[in-house]
């Protein structure tokens, strides 16, 4: 019997043999590498993607860069460090494995779950009288800004001060008239009118302490939200911690009152 005739090469253009289009598959990692690089492939696989995985699953989204059984035993090594976390299911058989969230953030220099309970109850009720400081001063602020609104301008004065001058003296209700000129003429010789630089610097003032009460309250209720996710959903942290909205409160701030009425 004759031997079978030896196959023929893909000829391309030319004569040349066709490449192959066949990606070449990445040799798999042997010996004293192996262990490092398992750990390493697992570790930045759960971490990137950020989904339980089991064995098999990492062994071939990692490319099969070293065997099965090394994965696993990464595996081990990993959960024992505390770096990964598993999950059994069906009494063991099935094991999930995630990358722990406390090692996650440790690694990215966050605070851990304990510490944000000792923010809640030890730095939140610190926030909170100063926030409470600050509501006092804004409300102080809201009240001398409505006086100011209140209080004639310099142009005002003056305008009415012009009317009394040209209004007939022999006219009906002049001395009232003059009695309101000659009251406005003893405020400005008194000098307690108020000035377009004097309101000016009270509506910033205003602003200021508001704008830093708002931005403390914001900081308040992020800072409960982010501890509210790490505890029971029947846990109302906000409301243990004693923060609450206006109108849980009950609290009814005064109309505001435009600076350009003046």
């Amino acid at each position: 019997m004759e031997p079978p005739a030896p196959k023929k090469a893909k000829l391309g253009a030319g004569g040349a043999s066709k490449p192959s289009n066949k990606a070449s598959k990445p040799k798999a990692i042997r010996g004293a590498a192996a262990e490092a690089a398992g750990e390493a492939a697992v570790r930045d696989y759960l971490e990137r993607f950020q989904r339980p995985c089991n064995c098999t699953q990492l062994w071939e989204n990692t490319r099969k860069i070293v065997s099965k059984s090394n994965i696993q035993l990464a595996l081990n090594r990993l959960v024992a460090a505390g770096i990964v976390a598993e999950k059994q299911y069906q009494n063991g058989k099935v094991s999930l494995y995630y990358a722990n969230p406390d090692a996650m953030a440790a690694k990215h220099g966050a605070p851990a779950p304990d510490e944000l309970c000792d923010m809640v109850f030890d730095d939140v009720p610190k926030m909170l009288v100063e926030a409470d400081a600050l509501k006092v001063q804004a409300l102080k602020l809201e009240r001398r800004a409505a006086a100011l609104g209140r209080e004639p301008t310099n142009a005002a004065l003056d305008a009415a001060l012009r009317s009394a001058a040209t209004a007939a003296v022999d006219a009906p209700g002049a001395e009232r008239r003059d009695a309101e000129l000659a009251a406005r003429v003893e405020v400005l010789a008194s000098r307690t009118w108020v000035e377009p630089r004097q309101l000016a610097e009270a509506k910033a003032a205003h602003d200021a302490a508001l704008a830093k009460w708002k931005t403390l309250r914001r900081v308040v209720r992020d800072v409960a939200d982010v501890c509210a996710e790490t505890t029971d959903d029947d846990v109302d942290v906000a409301h243990l911690a004693g923060v609450f909205t206006d109108r849980e409160a009950g609290v009814a701030g005064p109309d505001p009152v435009p600076f350009g009425a003046a």
